[in-house]
Order: C-alpha cells, then structure tokens, then sequence
C-alpha cells in the first residue's frame, strides 16, 4: 500500500478512480463536492432506501436468484460521478468505525476492480487499512477533511 498526502489544490485531479468521503453535510470538503457535482450528493443524501419493484421481486422468486448485501449496506452509498470529476465513483459512507469503513474500502476496491482511491478524512483509516492484506495493492492519496 502506498499514501500520499495531497494538497488541497490537487483534490479535485485526476489520480483515483475511487473517492471515500463521510456522509456529512457539515464537512467543508463534502460541500464542495456537492457544489462541484452540481448537488449530486445533496439529492441522495435525503433519499430513502427504496424497496425492490414488484416485478423484479416476482422474477427473483420465480427463479430462485440468491441476491446478497453486504452487511454494511445501509451505511454506504456508491455514487457514479464520471460526469462530475475526474474518477468514477464516490463512496459516501456513514455511522462506520475505523474497523468498519476499513472493511468497506477493503470490499468496495475488490468489487470495483480498482486500486486508486483518494481519501477525504483524517489519516486515522490508513492505520486500519496498513493492517488488511487485500488493501497492500492500494494507491492511496488523502486530504484532510476539515
């Protein structure tokens, strides 16, 4: 695993595919976020989980399909974000320990295929995820979200 602090300049270019911010309106870089992304994490921040349509439900018992979720689901939100920055995906997460989220970025990388990702918070995490075998392929840059 390699980490990188970046300055604040540079948080917005190109250089990870994935970035992993709180879920928290009241944080200076999640604000500016939103307002880049035209309030793209604004519109989903007040959304509720929406329960499955009717006749996918009825497909999925028709043919047995096993459909899982991670046991962290209700704390994260992937959003694409292609045509707001340049990256993929943003990882908005919530209600998480260090143990926790480490174990999300852990599985999100894995699911995504990727190894980029750009940190928007304390540098705490990078203790956890120095510590997870599956993170030791990672290229890490961070800020420090105030």
């Amino acid at each position: 695993m390699s980490a990188s602090s970046i300055s604040e300049n540079d948080a917005f270019n190109e250089g990870a595919k994935l970035w992993i911010i709180k879920n928290d309106p009241n944080l200076n870089w999640w604000k500016k976020l939103d307002i880049h992304s035209k309030y793209l994490l604004s519109e989903n921040y007040l959304k509720k989980e929406r329960s499955t349509v009717f006749e996918l439900q009825t497909i999925i018992n028709a043919t047995n399909l096993k459909i899982s979720k991670s046991s962290l689901a209700q704390n994260h939100l992937l959003l694409g974000t292609e045509d707001h920055f340049l990256n993929k995906w943003i990882l908005l997460w919530s209600d998480l320990n260090e143990t926790e989220l480490a174990d999300l970025i852990c599985e999100t990388t894995s699911q995504l295929k990727t190894d980029t990702i750009r940190l928007f918070s304390n540098s705490e995490i990078l203790k956890k995820l120095q510590t997870r075998p599956t993170a030791s392929s990672l290229n890490i840059s961070y800020i420090e979200n105030t």
